[in-house]
């Protein structure tokens, strides 16, 4: 590995002896300084006040985490957290980091199904958002300038909620009108979006496990919908507002919108898709 080391990593409790002692022992037998250029010491993590270790039998390996929750819950959590600070570990926060993750997700599908629509060549007026524009540069530079500042993806994090509000603000926009010019501006935020929650290593997606019962759910879901626009269609507003409620009951957000009728899980998944 040579005898100096551009990044170092260790547990902040090892500063002191371990590090000294390190440096002084690959210093003097190399005679190279500095042994390494860039320390990154991570904080610990603890249960309840005490630091996990194997030899208080506190410990939660990823292996048993993976069962309950997606890799993408794990990430999160940790994300929020700076790396250089001890760590609080408890599955009710894991629980909590769900709904985050599931925000950030239905933000990906909804970009995606509205992107493989076609736009409609007919409609005169063209929906330009020099303000959308100005976001997607700001949320970009807020997110690099996070990053800039001794990794803290905590601030990243919630630059990526930022840009995910917009993004749906921008959509669900009364004046919205699905043109080259619009889809042009959400192709570059679906491609900014992916790039930044790639960075965070945030795949935000669907467990492999899960989709088969995925795909019945949301086709039994669009079934439903399609009752449902045939009883708008036919003036029938009671029944087509007692689905929509009782969707609702079930844990299924619906909203009407200009190009179609959206639809996402309020709890569980988050794997609804629009339609």
């Amino acid at each position: 590995m040579g005898d100096c080391f551009d990044i170092h990593g260790r547990c902040t409790d090892l500063i002191f002896p371990n590090n000294e002692n390190e440096i002084a022992q690959s210093e003097a037998y190399s005679g190279e300084k500095p042994f390494v250029k860039y320390w990154l010491h991570n904080g610990t993590v603890n249960l309840k006040g005490e630091k996990m270790s194997k030899s208080l039998g506190n410990v939660y390996s990823s292996r048993e985490l993976l069962k309950d929750y997606s890799t993408d819950v794990l990430r999160y959590f940790l994300l929020t957290k700076h790396y250089h600070s001890p760590i609080d570990f408890s599955l009710e926060e894991l629980n909590k980091i769900k709904v985050s993750v599931e925000r950030l997700f239905n933000t990906k599908r909804n970009l995606e199904n509205l992107l493989e629509k076609k736009f409609d060549q007919k409609m005169k007026k063209d929906f330009l958002n020099d303000e959308f524009i100005d976001i997607l540069k700001d949320k970009r530079e807020k997110f690099e300038s996070a990053m800039d500042d001794d990794f803290n993806t905590a601030l990243a994090i919630g630059v990526l909620h930022e840009f995910s509000k917009e993004i749906n603000k921008f959509i669900n926009n009364p004046e919205f009108e699905f043109t080259q010019t619009s889809k042009n501006l959400l192709q570059e935020a679906d491609r900014l979006y992916k790039k930044l929650t790639g960075v965070m290593g945030l795949s935000l997606e669907a467990k492999k496990d899960n989709r088969e019962n995925i795909d019945l759910s949301n086709n039994l879901i669009d079934y439903i919908l399609e009752i449902r626009e045939d009883a708008r269609n036919n003036k029938n507003w009671k029944l087509a507002d007692d689905i929509r409620d009782k969707l609702k009951e079930f844990g299924v957000e619906i909203k009407d919108t200009s190009f179609g009728v959206e639809w996402e899980f309020a709890k569980g998944d988050g794997n609804g898709k629009e339609t």
